[in-house]
């Protein structure tokens, strides 16, 4: 049985992923690099992470 979170995790966390990526293009600094590692994390454990905290990852790239 799957819930509506577990339904929304491969396209959320697939464009959390991507967003770290995109941060990393050009010339990152530290914090690019922080971010981005922090994103690859989230949407690694997506599917673990609260409502609250994905909420957020979703929003951190735009």
């Amino acid at each position: 049985m799957t819930t509506p979170g577990d339904q929304e995790a491969p396209s959320s966390a697939t464009g959390i992923a991507r967003a770290a990526d995109r941060l990393l293009t050009g010339t990152p600094n530290d914090r690019d690099h922080a971010t981005a590692e922090l994103l690859r994390h989230i949407a690694a454990t997506y599917n673990r992470q609260d409502d609250q905290l994905r909420h957020l990852a979703r929003a951190l790239p735009r």
